[in-house]
C-alpha cells in the first residue's frame, strides 16, 4: 500500500503538480511507520548536518572542475558547465553523499555497483576534498538483458567517469558481492555502505542485511531504487524494526541515519563473542 502511493507522488512530482503531493505525503507519513519522505531541510537534521554547511558543499560539487571536465566529456550538448551544474542541481542523492562525507570526514565507504562510476566520482570527490579516506567498490562487467544495469560495459569502462586525480582512494573488486561481501565487511571497518547492484529482492536483502549485521552503531546505509523495482528496503526497515527515509522530490534514494542495534543484538553479537567478553 504505501509502496503503491510512493509511487503514485514520485510520478506526480515527475509531471510538477506539486501541490497535490502535500497532502499525498502527510497521509504516507502517518500510515507508514518505518519509511518517511522527507524535505532536504528535514533529511539534513536526520544527518545532523547543518544548513548553511549543506549550501557550502552544494556549491563546492558544482564548481568541482575534475568532475565538470570528465562529465562533460560524456554530454553532447554545447553548454558543457550547464549540462553538468544541472545534473548536480537535480539530484539531491548527489548532494547528500557528497554532503554527509565532507561534513562527518568519512574514511572508508563501500559501494556496490561501479557502471560508469557518476556515483562513486562524486564520492571520491568528497574524499579528495577532505584529503583522506578510501573508496572500495564492488562491481561485475555490465551485460545487456542481465541483471538490472541493462547495458554492455567493458571491464575497462566501468568507473569510467572517475577522473584519473581521484582514482589514488578508490579500489576496485570486480566479483560477486554475494561471496565477496562478508569477508570484506569483517576485514575493515566501515563508515558507509551504498547498495547500488543488482536490484532484485533475495540481492537487495542479502546486501541490506549483511551491511546491517557488520556495520556498527553509528555507519550510515544508503541504498539506491529503492522504488522502481520492489519493495524490499521498506520491508527490510520494518522487519527489524528501525528507521529509514528518503528525500522528496527523489523518492527513490533511501537511507538508513543510524544503523541502530538493539542491546540484545549487540549483547549477543558474533563480535562480542569472538572477543570474548
Amino acid at each position: 500500500m504505501m509502496h503503491f502511493l510512493r509511487k503514485i507522488i514520485y510520478k506526480i512530482y515527475h509531471h510538477k503538480i506539486i501541490f497535490i503531493n502535500y497532502p499525498l505525503e502527510l497521509v504516507h507519513n502517518i500510515l507508514s511507520r518505518n519509511l518517511k519522505i522527507l524535505s532536504i531541510k528535514r533529511a539534513l537534521k536526520e544527518l545532523n548536518i547543518k544548513n548553511e554547511n549543506f549550501k557550502i558543499y552544494k556549491k563546492e560539487l558544482i564548481e568541482n572542475l575534475y568532475l565538470n571536465e570528465i562529465f562533460s566529456k560524456f554530454e553532447d550538448d554545447v553548454s558543457k558547465y550547464s549540462d553538468y551544474k544541472n545534473k548536480i542541481e537535480n539530484n539531491v542523492q548527489y548532494q547528500i553523499i557528497y554532503s554527509v562525507i565532507r561534513d562527518k570526514g568519512l574514511e572508508n565507504i563501500l559501494t556496490t555497483g561501479v557502471a560508469e562510476g557518476n556515483q562513486e566520482a562524486i564520492i571520491l570527490a568528497a574524499l579528495n576534498k577532505n584529503n583522506n579516506g578510501k573508496l572500495y567498490s564492488i562491481d561485475l562487467p555490465g551485460k545487456k538483458g542481465h541483471l538490472t544495469y541493462d547495458k554492455n560495459l567493458r571491464q575497462d569502462e566501468i568507473g569510467i567517469k572517475i577522473p584519473t586525480e581521484f582514482k589514488n582512494r578508490f579500489q576496485l573488486i570486480l566479483d560477486d558481492s554475494r561471496l565477496i561481501l562478508p569477508n570484506l565487511l569483517k576485514d575493515l571497518e566501515f563508515d558507509l555502505f551504498i547498495h547500488d547492484s543488482n536490484h532484485t529482492k533475495i540481492h537487495m536483502n542479502l546486501e541490506y542485511y549483511l551491511a546491517r549485521s557488520f556495520l556498527t552503531n553509528n555507519s550510515l546505509i544508503f541504498s539506491d531504487d529503492i522504488l522502481i523495482y520492489n519493495n524490499s528496503f521498506e520491508n527490510f526497515l520494518t522487519h527489524n524494526n528501525i528507521y529509514g527515509f528518503c528525500i522528496k522530490p527523489k523518492l527513490n534514494f533511501g537511507f538508513i541515519a543510524n544503523n541502530l542495534k538493539s542491546d540484545y543484538e549487540i549483547d549477543n553479537s558474533l563480535e562480542r563473542y569472538y572477543k570474548g567478553d
